[in-house]
């Protein structure tokens, strides 16, 4: 009898057995997600830019907290250069900030480690302030329209700027909970 019909069997049992200590080793060293995360319609947000050529390149991802605590996927801002960390030991990163011509912000955006995001408006006009800032969130975040509301975004301003307002969510100008400004 020849031995090779014989060794056939056994590699065939052995090739399965490594199949599925394979497929075991890579299923218990998954990581396991510590948060959901909510799909976005946006293909930016989605991790795709267009390039030149009708190419696409794949571009890394993270999230913002929404208002129902789950974590919305957005480009990976973090990356940005021009993103400055603004408390190290707390995870606060200065997002944005435009300067006006008295050498003071006009605006920053705060992002928190938490996934939260706060717009102080610092110059005396605030909705047209306000609407600056949300449009530097917009392209920062890769998220367009009213898909900022859904998100936990507080906008607020300093007493010296605005006592009656100052201490108070004044809302994106999109949504819902938003409070005009002057």
């Amino acid at each position: 009898m020849n031995r090779s019909y014989l060794l056939f069997p056994f590699l065939l049992i052995f090739i399965f057995v490594m199949t599925v200590v394979f497929i075991a080793w890579k299923f218990v060293s998954a990581p396991d997600p510590s948060y959901e995360i909510e799909p976005s319609s946006s293909s930016e947000s989605l991790g795709v830019e267009n390039t030149a050529g009708n190419q696409q390149e794949i571009i890394m991802l993270t999230g913002v907290r929404t208002k129902e605590g789950l974590i919305k996927q957005t480009r990976d801002f973090l990356k940005d250069g021009d993103v400055k960390i603004w408390d190290e030991t707390s995870g606060v990163y200065l997002l944005d900030e435009e300067i006006g011509s008295n050498g003071l912000p006009v605006y920053q955006t705060l992002y928190f480690n938490d996934g939260s995001i706060v717009i102080s408006l610092q110059d005396e006009n605030l909705n047209f302030t306000r609407s600056q800032a949300e449009r530097a969130l917009s392209i920062r975040l890769g998220i367009i329209g009213d898909e900022l509301c859904d998100l936990d975004v507080s906008v607020t301003t300093p007493s010296n700027i605005n006592e009656n307002l100052s201490g108070q969510n004044l809302g994106l100008s999109l949504c819902s909970n938003a409070i005009n400004l002057p």
